[in-house]
């Protein structure tokens, strides 16, 4: 028995003999086109089941995989850049940001943060553990200010603070905790405003 033979016996049992020993002296020529069209239709078979069992060890489904792209390990941290043209906050955001530097300014929308000059954030060491830096906000709308971080070189773990009593629009500032110093990439949102931006923690 072939090896294609094997796999169509191994999932759907043994096979029968199709014809007798009186049939393939009878028909010869018939039962020669007819056991070459039955082992075309095991190699379709076997084949199907190979790429089944190929596609399924390399864990790809129907839809498009996601793709989360982070930072190599110990490589270097490509930090956000501030606005550039056709992103360029209004007057309002300049004068809640008293004393940014030009190009410190990053966001869009109803929601922009203030940027290190370079890209890294200087945190200072909290008493409890971790590193905690603070960053500026300024929001056009009201609404919930939500931050989060997730370290973009290595494992990490970082806990976002926004003070309340402050008006619900215009300046807010707000607190990061980190595990460990890194590459990070911190996410502000609010409503449905959404900016990212990827700093280095020192």
């Amino acid at each position: 028995m072939s090896r294609l033979d094997d796999l169509l016996e191994s999932a759907i049992g043994p096979l029968e003999p199709m014809f007798t020993q009186q049939d393939l002296h009878r028909q010869a020529g018939g039962i020669r086109r007819r056991r070459w069209g039955r082992r075309a239709m095991l190699a379709m078979v076997a084949i199907a089941a190979l790429v089944a069992t190929s596609v399924a060890a390399l864990g790809l489904s129907n839809g498009a995989p996601s793709v989360v792209t982070e930072q190599p390990a110990g490589g270097p941290c490509t930090v956000t850049k501030a606005a550039g043209r056709g992103t360029i906050p209004s007057r309002a955001v300049h004068s809640a940001f008293l004393g940014a530097t030009p190009g410190t300014i990053f966001g869009r929308g109803d929601l922009w943060v203030l940027l290190p000059p370079n890209g890294h954030y200087h945190a200072d060491r909290d008493p409890v553990g971790g590193f905690y830096m603070k960053i500026a906000w300024w929001r056009g709308v009201p609404g919930e200010l939500r931050i989060s971080a997730r370290r973009l070189d290595g494992r990490g773990q970082a806990r976002g603070d926004v003070p309340s009593g402050y008006s619900p629009t215009g300046f807010q500032p707000s607190g990061l905790l980190f595990s460990q110093l890194g590459c990070w990439r911190i996410t502000g949102t609010l409503d449905h405003q959404v900016v990212r931006l990827v700093v280095k923690v020192t």
